[in-house]
């Protein structure tokens, strides 16, 4: 039989920037603030897809509620997998450094952060991924608010890279998990470097 709903409480004590990493099989992921008016934050199914999300949230307690999504009552339910981290607590991402990420299995995630100036145009270049039979891994830029500013995907040693403006001010998260269904341990090596764009004149005739 489905094991019963298993609650997590939480209590911040000022307002912060939290990342959310929700991974599992067969269940449903519900974050609510008891005390205060905000309600749920979010209800996901983890049966689909995973949750990755940058939530700010004031202070106050919170819960979040994991419960069989199976229609099967028969059905047994797979593990599941929570990350929560304070984006201030981040690793600082170094332009032009590769920066490696490593789980102990490639659905989990791996997070770092920096602090961007609106206009600049950055090269966002996943490199090498081992130890995962899937080679899948998939990336997002988020902004200080939650919001995604851009995303991508990435198979095996396929050349991805990817360029984004970054849109204003502020700090950014780049988040980056493998395929949901991958349990295998993963390596990723990403690299990320601003770029600038040179104007030349042309004649016609030059080569």
């Amino acid at each position: 039989q489905p094991e019963d709903t298993i609650a997590y409480r939480f209590t911040l004590a000022e307002a912060k920037s939290l990342f959310f990493n929700v991974v599992g099989d067969r269940y449903n992921a519900v974050l609510k603030r008891l005390d205060g008016n905000d309600g749920t934050l979010f209800s996901n199914s983890l049966s689909s897809s995973d949750m990755h999300s940058l939530l700010r949230m004031d202070a106050g307690t919170y819960e979040l509620r994991l419960s069989p999504n199976s229609r099967d009552l028969s059905s047994t339910l797979g593990t599941y997998n929570i990350q929560l981290q304070d984006v201030s607590a981040l690793p600082i991402l170094t332009m032009d450094t590769p920066a490696v990420g490593a789980t102990t299995q490639s659905r989990l995630s791996n997070e770092w952060r920096f602090d961007g100036i609106a206009g600049t145009r950055l090269l966002i270049d996943p490199r090498l991924t081992t130890g995962s039979n899937d080679q899948y891994i998939y990336w997002s830029l988020v902004d200080a608010y939650g919001t995604v500013v851009s995303s991508n995907s990435k198979w095996s040693s396929n050349d991805n890279a990817w360029t984004v403006v970054l849109p204003q001010d502020g700090t950014y998260v780049l988040h980056l998990h493998g395929q949901e269904s991958s349990t295998t341990a993963r390596s990723t090596t990403m690299n990320v470097r601003a770029t600038t764009t040179r104007t030349a004149g042309l004649q016609l005739g030059d080569v």
